[in-house]
């Protein structure tokens, strides 16, 4: 069988360092978000097991209270609230984060105006903006 010759593509030319300044920032801001998303879904995932660690923790205090004389308070109100946030936090992954995913959305829309506004000034401030191309 034979093997096709690569295509050469034209090499396009690249853009001016005043031309890609203004959308670094918006980049990295895109990218926190990103990171704070998944960061926000991690730290919602693991809340589905609270419920089973005060469960834990409520037998060590009775534990203690039995054979070693310490009196803890109640844990029965933690123990509700765990289960509460589980179940909501169980919804949150069942459905893929809805939530979060529109915070997200809304702030990387929130970045790109920034940057659009940001940029279309610098721009057109540039005395060269109009040759490239």
């Amino acid at each position: 069988m034979a093997r096709k010759a690569p295509v050469k593509r034209a090499r396009k030319k690249a853009l001016p360092d005043w031309a890609m300044a203004p959308f670094f920032p918006f980049l990295e801001h895109i990218q926190e978000i990103g990171r704070l998303l998944h960061l926000s879904m991690r730290g919602i995932s693991s809340l589905r097991a609270r419920p089973q660690v005060e469960e834990v923790l409520a037998q060590a205090d009775k534990f203690m209270a039995k054979y070693g004389g310490v009196e803890q308070p109640s844990r029965e109100g933690r123990l509700q609230k765990a289960q509460e946030e589980a179940h909501l936090a169980q919804t949150e992954v069942d459905n893929d984060f809805p939530q979060l995913h529109a915070q997200a959305v809304i702030a990387g829309w929130g970045a790109l105006e920034r940057w659009s506004a940001r940029s279309d000034s610098s721009l057109a401030s540039e005395p060269t903006f109009c040759k490239v191309g």
